[in-house]
């Protein structure tokens, strides 16, 4: 290993590439087949923010990237090129539940759940009253 003293350069051959968080982003958002639209929505991120992101004009803050890494299924580490895995971590077919809702335009969504969606999904519909249900 090389240490470098303050009036040596280094040669750009000589910097191993780090992968960048733009990158990242757009390989996670990729994986999850999901457009950025709706990590906006999921994540409560402004489109503008995320566009912002993925050109690579702006770096997330730390509360965004927690956000963003867990809608994503990704290491905060990941996402920011720290980490040099071949693909993210994202959970197992089987750990997911794939649903298709209907949105409130009418038409039909595709959603991925985790176990951890399906739960906040199931503490949300016994806490709604049935229409058979006294109030």
């Amino acid at each position: 290993m090389k240490i470098l003293k303050n009036r040596d350069t280094v040669k750009k051959s000589e910097v191993s590439k780090v992968a960048e968080f733009k990158d990242r982003l757009e390989q996670a958002l990729k994986n999850r087949d999901m457009r950025p639209a709706e990590l906006a929505r999921l994540t409560d991120i402004n489109e503008g923010a995320i566009s912002q992101y993925r050109k690579g004009a702006y770096k997330a803050t730390q509360r965004n990237l927690e956000k963003i890494s867990k809608v994503l299924g990704v290491s905060i580490p990941w996402l920011m090129g720290a980490e040099d895995e071949k693909e993210p971590a994202v959970p197992k077919d089987d750990e997911l539940t794939h649903a298709i809702i209907l949105g409130r335009n009418g038409k039909a969504i595709r959603r991925t759940y985790s176990p951890e969606d399906m739960e906040a999904v199931y503490r949300l519909l016994d806490a709604l009253p049935h229409k058979d249900e006294d109030i």
